[in-house]
């Protein structure tokens, strides 16, 4: 531990606290290539504004309804 001028005392950063190379930028880069290639961009999948609500509203609707069906059949017992 140091202290500056103002007698207040730090913690000098060391080597290790430092990223040593490029790994990290070499694996997003590559993730960003496959990524890339592999999923269609959000505006590929839904051109306006209103073809994400309608999916939304399905998918909401999908799931819902699952639900209650799932609901029919899955019994929670309560131990007590």
């Amino acid at each position: 531990m140091s202290e500056n001028e103002s007698g207040y005392r730090y913690f000098p950063k060391h080597s290790q606290s430092q990223p040593k190379g490029h790994a990290s930028r070499v694996v997003m880069n590559l993730v960003d290539k496959v990524y890339d290639a592999s999923f269609p961009a959000f505006n590929d999948v839904f051109p306006d504004e209103e073809t994400f609500y309608v999916a939304a509203a399905v998918f909401t609707l999908v799931t819902v309804v699952a639900a209650f069906v799932a609901s029919r059949y899955i019994n929670i017992k309560n131990r007590g």
